[in-house]
């Protein structure tokens, strides 16, 4: 007989759309223009506009854009809550 466990918990995730929207909101109150950190990064500018919309933003970039901007990680990264639905079985 298969018996079967349900299990649930909370963690914490990178929230992109947030994120992105603080790296814009960083951005724009230090005056930098989105050309400008996409030269130091060697990206195209495209690439910088899909990251403050929330799309494809990594760990190494997070770094790479803290110290650019001279902002923490806590100032730029945001978080949220979710949770995670699991099952289980025993034979």
């Amino acid at each position: 007989m298969v018996e079967f466990g349900v299990h649930e918990f909370s963690r914490m995730a990178l929230d992109m759309k947030a994120t992105g929207k603080a790296l814009r909101d960083i951005r724009t109150s230090k005056k930098i223009k989105v050309e400008d950190i996409a030269r130091y990064i060697k990206i195209s500018p495209q690439s910088i506009y899909n990251w403050e919309n929330g799309d494809n933003l990594k760990l190494e970039h997070l770094v790479i854009l803290c110290a650019f901007l001279g902002v923490s990680m806590d100032q730029l990264v945001r978080t949220k809550k979710e949770k995670v639905v699991y099952c289980d079985y025993d034979y």
